[in-house]
């Protein structure tokens, strides 16, 4: 028999960094009998890019699950580690707690060791809202009125502790909660710990930060670029936090009156969930004065040589498709002409304008989804 061990985040809590860890430190893992598996779909050239770890799906649904184990089954006492931020939300949604264990016995595993990472509740609110901008095209929401999302603000949470509540019953898994707050700086150590490893066996990235958050003349920006194009992460955010890793991220908060409502609301949950936690990884209040506002933008060279390749060339990308259509719809024109001195009955058969509305329509298409 052997263990499953799952890291299922939550967001927010250092997770690409320890993903991008897990994926350098695969071999050593491997030499203390944890295989890593890595997805088909992922193709990390550079060890540093934002990865979303090795699953996106495994506690979708009973099925998932099965199947997913089944493909992986332990040899030779091996265990299987997989992690995903994802994974939090399934595992509560899929109500995994009345499968997880019969599932896992049938594919050789005796023991399920689950690692969550907490972080306190405000600077969660406040880099989750961040993430959304970045990843998800959010521009409408703003700090003022964080404590009226409950989705950014306390849900988190509240499936903390729907988590162990669920699975305190369960006799061959081991939940392991650790508060990032209380431990962003040694995580690695935490994780090593966890998987009952030394620490050098994960290998660090070469950068400080993974998938870091952004200074506020970048989030800014971002949140105008979201205004006008939707979702444009990947031309802006992306490029800036991949390839400048190491600049330090604004400290940006909501207002006092935000924040003291989002812990008001939040409380008496927590309050209860530290009961079951260690002392050392309990939530805490995590109130504090925001940074004023800049009056203005600040970028650097490099930064702005940066955007500038990053928009301009999605911009002459842009320039290129339009050509190629115009030249399409030019040599339909040529083709309309031609037909027009062919017998009537060819000309019938043949349908001009509904085949430039149909191309126009895909290349329109095309166009949009490169955008996003």
């Amino acid at each position: 028999m052997a263990t499953l061990y799952l890291h299922i985040g939550h967001g927010k809590t250092g997770t690409s960094w320890i993903q991008s860890s897990l994926h350098l430190s695969t071999n050593q893992l491997l030499s203390y009998g944890i295989v890593y598996p890595e997805r088909p779909d992922v193709n990390i050239i550079n060890s540093n890019t934002i990865t979303s770890g090795n699953t996106q799906e495994l506690l979708k649904s009973k099925s998932i699950f099965e199947s997913t184990l089944a493909k992986y089954h332990p040899n030779n006492g091996n265990t299987l580690l997989f992690s995903s931020e994802f994974l939090f939300r399934q595992i509560i949604n899929s109500n995994a707690e009345e499968f997880i264990e019969e599932v896992s016995s049938s594919n050789g595993f005796d023991k399920i060791k689950i690692l969550l990472f907490i972080r306190n509740p405000i600077s969660s609110a406040a880099s989750v809202w961040q993430q959304r901008i970045k990843r998800m095209g959010l521009h409408q929401l703003p700090l003022t009125e964080l404590h009226n999302n409950s989705e950014i603000s306390f849900d988190k949470i509240f499936n903390v502790s729907k988590l162990l509540d669920r699975f305190s019953n369960l006799d061959s898994v081991e939940l392991t909660v650790k508060n990032y707050s209380r431990c962003k700086n040694h995580l690695l150590e935490e994780v090593a710990s966890w998987l009952g490893v030394p620490n050098e066996t994960i290998q660090r990235p070469s950068v400080s930060r993974i998938n870091r958050s952004m200074t506020y003349s970048e989030l800014f920006m971002q949140q105008r670029l979201n205004s006008i194009l939707g979702p444009s992460g990947k031309l802006f955010s992306d490029p800036l936090c991949e390839q400048f890793p190491n600049i330090t991220p604004s400290s940006i908060l909501p207002p006092l009156d935000v924040q003291k409502a989002i812990w008001e609301k939040v409380s008496p949950t927590i309050e209860q969930i530290n009961k079951l936690l260690p002392k050392a990884h309990q939530y805490q209040c995590d109130i504090q004065s925001p940074e004023p506002t800049p009056t203005q933008l600040s970028f650097s060279n490099e930064q702005i040589n940066l955007i500038a390749e990053s928009l301009g060339g999605e911009i002459l990308r842009l320039r290129k498709a339009r050509e190629q259509f115009q030249q399409t719809i030019e040599n339909l024109r040529e083709d309309i002409g031609d037909n027009r001195s062919e017998p009537k009955k060819q000309v019938k058969l043949f349908k001009p304008t509904r085949i430039i509305n149909s191309l126009f329509k895909r290349i329109k298409q095309s166009i949009s989804q490169r955008m996003h």
